[in-house]
């Protein structure tokens, strides 16, 4: 398979206060009246993270039919889990409902922040979600000492399969503090309640751990599953 560059769709647009800088981590999805729509994760001036959609023409992404004009999530209360940054991470349409798994993030004191796995569903086709709870579907714990993050979701007959990534410790890299983690994985039979345990999909190792913030990264198959 050989893939060809075909360059910029979208820039954030600096005319909203919630969005100034970035559009990243898109996720593409067709909607029930067969238009392309793209959410993205975007910045405002304090790098807080949250997330919108646009829509395109059909196979030309690159013409804009529709710029949504706001967020479609707001940030948690103080202290909460997503209190300072909601990323949009992975899709997953179930019935007549649509999961959106985001990452939540919080500013921390002794760390630069602490992040979790949220869950918003939209029962409108995707115009507008609301989070299923004001705490995280998946966080720390037992077997993820530091942090959750990153989930991709699929579902195969009636199980739910993730994978995400967990922090097991933060090192100082050229005076900064960045998280070492991996990737591990988990199942629920309701997209909501999650059952993991200690072992990662991939061991760490120096050659393909994960530093954030740095330019290491891996790649590994499995079956005809690719994690990422």
């Amino acid at each position: 398979m050989k893939w060809i560059k075909k360059g910029l769709i979208f820039r954030s647009n600096k005319n909203f206060e919630w969005s100034k800088t970035h559009a990243q981590m898109p996720l593409f999805y067709k909607t029930i009246k067969n238009n392309w729509r793209f959410y993205y994760s975007t910045r405002n001036n304090y790098g807080q993270s949250t997330f919108s959609f646009i829509e395109t023409e059909n196979h030309n992404p690159k013409k804009i039919t529709y710029i949504h004009n706001s967020p479609l999530l707001n940030f948690g209360q103080k202290e909460s889990f997503d209190s300072t940054g909601i990323m949009a991470s992975s899709l997953i349409k179930d019935k007549d409902k649509l999961f959106l798994y985001y990452i939540g993030w919080r500013t921390s004191n002794q760390v630069p922040y602490h992040v979790a796995i949220g869950l918003a569903i939209s029962e409108d086709d995707g115009i507008t979600f609301k989070k299923f709870s004001n705490f995280p579907i998946l966080d720390c714990g037992k077997d993820d000492p530091l942090f959750c993050s990153a989930p991709y979701i699929i579902k195969e007959q009636n199980i739910w399969k993730m994978w995400y990534i967990s922090c097991m410790r933060w090192v100082k890299i050229n005076a900064h503090n960045e998280p070492i983690y991996s990737i591990k994985y988990a199942e629920s039979s309701n997209g909501i309640n999650w059952s993991s345990n200690k072992n990662f999909v991939i061991n760490l190792s120096p050659s393909n751990t994960i530093y954030y913030g740095t330019s290491y990264c891996f790649y590994a198959k499995h079956e005809n599953t690719l994690l990422h």
